[in-house]
């Protein structure tokens, strides 16, 4: 009997639904936690809040019956179900880029629900995968479901600056014959896309700006760039003339341009400032 039949989608469709308020719930717990990569510190090399992040999402997983292993100074944790010789990955990361000040509807870690969506930094990329993974096992758990492997959830906290959590995960750990990972379009995803890093230095001095700064992240549009100019009058009367907003104070002329932040992998959908 295949599995995908009629009758086993709608156990799972009305396991979902019945389960719907704690995954809403457990995810908002997930968002409400500010994940970004800061200060290392001795035994967390992503920094604090991130550590946070690996801590409840283990404890999540404890919670709802599976046995957690976490690796804080690795930077990454899993939870199994099932004893089988070959296993599949379920890999999902609870880190997330920095906030900008363009959120509308909510501040980035106090999550809403707002119709069919949830909104809050991070609920989409990737603390609903940790939801998803949890949620895919309890299914096949609580359904009763026959599993030939061994499922391995497995959280992360370096995606989004670098996956040394996987690198750190492939060289301890023995890997998955094969790994799902919700954090993209289903069901499959071929990457081609990149990313550049680079510096640049000038040999000289720059003589009229005096500061340029922006962006939050190397895998985020600008939203917001921030330079102070050497004042001259005629300078600020061009920029007046261009229609572009500047201020004065003593010897320095302060311009902010502002656009519209998106992931990397979308700029489409930015406005780089």
């Amino acid at each position: 009997m295949k599995f995908c039949n009629e009758e086993n989608i709608k156990k799972i469709d009305k396991y979902l639904e019945k389960n719907k308020e704690s995954i809403v719930n457990e995810l908002m717990e997930l968002v409400k936690i500010p994940s970004v990569q800061g200060e290392a510190l001795e035994g967390m090399p992503f920094g604090k809040d991130c550590h946070s992040m690996l801590d409840a999402a283990a404890k999540l997983y404890e919670k709802n019956g599976f046995n957690a292993v976490t690796k804080h100074s690795e930077g990454y944790g899993y939870a199994t179900y099932g004893e089988a010789e070959k296993t599949i990955g379920l890999f999902a990361h609870g880190d997330v880029v920095p906030v900008d000040d363009s959120w509308i509807y909510t501040k980035p870690f106090e999550p809403v629900v707002s119709g069919r969506y949830i909104i809050g930094r991070g609920c989409n990329d990737n603390k609903s995968g940790i939801i998803s993974a949890l949620y895919a096992a309890k299914a096949i758990r609580d359904l009763d479901f026959p599993l030939k492997s061994k499922l391995m959830m497995i959280t992360g906290i370096n995606e989004e600056t670098g996956m040394i959590d996987i690198e750190n995960f492939a060289r301890n750990e023995r890997t998955p014959e094969l790994t799902l990972v919700p954090d993209a379009n289903y069901p499959l995803v071929k990457g081609e896309k990149g990313i550049f890093h680079f510096n640049i230095t000038s040999k000289k001095a720059f003589k009229q700006i005096k500061k340029f700064k922006g962006g939050c992240a190397y895998n985020v549009v600008l939203d917001k760039v921030e330079v102070e100019l050497n004042y001259s009058d005629a300078l600020l009367n061009e920029l007046k003339e261009l229609n572009i907003g500047a201020r004065s104070e003593e010897d320095t002329i302060y311009i902010t341009f502002k656009g519209m932040s998106s992931h990397a992998a979308h700029p489409e959908h930015s406005d780089n400032a």
